[in-house]
């Protein structure tokens, strides 16, 4: 049986153009539990907390800073694509689970590890924090994340075995792709650069960011002392950008992708330069040039190697969604919410 898809009646969108964060209305609530069952999947329920579990982590932030007309706007179609992704999840643990794919509790324990070393580098997650209310802010429990982990390396387990057939591309397919569009493969005027940033965001007072001011040129009296060599330990002691792991390093970056005044320092000085701070609306900047590129031609070899990743993503994601429609033409998904009357009536 073919899925149906459908849009739910708008007062289940998140109790009535709530945000996540906002209590819904008594009849809302008395109408659409969070017990509710929206539809089934093969007997898999997914029920209104579901649906509002991947609201709150994935859109609720964003959801808060909009207006309400401009939230009940977009609101049927971020529902309609959380209930698809849904619908996809369960059919996929569904059958990794028939295909006898499983997780250690190990397993599970070093992911969730490397998730909290990851908010802690960059700097989500203070050392005094819990982790746990860390988690929570996105609203679900460390408990509900670790069978969230489980069913995510369910799923990556099942899809690797599924594409595991997919053959490499050839130097022929890569060569086609290189011959055939040649404006793909040109770069830009680029910079090489390193920073140390002392943030404003959360200065608002003049005197907050004289302060601030006057940091950022300490840094620098202290830079030009030692003629730089000092740079990476005065990145290590203050800097506010995630970008003190490497040293403070931003990598190369293509001209016009950085703030105008950044940029122009950026480009302007000479390779090995650290110029005086500069601000921008993330802060004051102490920047240091560290290599400049010229506009040109990439060459084959150069580029290989990337095509060569383009076009297996290609490839497989074009294997996962016909393994996806696949069980979506075998599944049984019944919605078990009606839609309302005048609904109903106006279609």
């Amino acid at each position: 049986m073919k899925p149906h898809y459908f849009l739910l009646p708008a007062v289940l969108l998140f109790t009535s153009n709530l945000s996540a964060k906002e209590e819904p209305t008594e009849k809302a609530t008395q109408e659409f539990a969070e017990d509710t069952v929206i539809l089934t999947v093969d007997d898999t329920p997914i029920t209104v907390h579901d649906v509002r579990e991947v609201f709150t982590g994935r859109y609720g932030r964003q959801f808060e800073r909009m207006q309400p007309a401009e939230r009940k706007l977009v609101e049927p179609q971020v529902q309609q694509l959380i209930i698809t992704d849904l619908i996809s999840r369960i059919l996929l643990v569904n059958a990794a689970t028939e295909a006898g794919f499983d997780v250690t509790e190990e397993e599970i324990t070093a992911n969730l590890d490397k998730l909290q070393e990851f908010a802690k580098k960059q700097e989500l997650l203070s050392d005094d924090a819990s982790f746990e209310d860390f988690v929570a802010e996105s609203g679900v429990s460390v408990e509900r994340l670790r069978a969230q982990i489980a069913d995510e390396m369910k799923i990556q387990k099942l899809l690797d075995q599924e594409l595991s057939a997919i053959p490499e591309p050839t130097e022929e397919d890569l060569r086609k792709i290189y011959d055939e569009n040649p404006e793909k493969f040109k770069q830009d005027q680029s910079v090489e650069a390193s920073h140390i940033l002392i943030s404003t965001h959360d200065s608002e007072e003049a005197e907050d960011l004289k302060k601030k001011k006057a940091l950022a040129e300490k840094i620098y009296k202290q830079l030009e002392e030692s003629d730089g060599e000092d740079f990476q330990d005065l990145v290590k002691e203050h800097s506010d950008c995630p970008s003190k792991a490497q040293g403070g390093s931003l990598g190369e970056v293509p001209k016009g992708k950085m703030p105008p005044e950044f940029e122009t320092v950026a480009f302007s000085q000479k390779t090995g330069t650290i110029g005086a701070p500069i601000k921008t609306q993330f802060g004051y900047h102490i920047i240091r040039t560290d290599a400049k590129h010229d506009p040109r031609n990439l060459k084959f070899e150069e580029v290989k190697d990337v095509i060569a990743v383009w076009l297996k993503d290609q490839e497989k994601e074009k294997h996962r969604s016909a393994y996806l429609k696949k069980l979506q033409n075998d599944a049984k998904i019944v919605r078990m919410v009606e839609k309302p009357a005048a609904e109903e009536q106006s279609q």
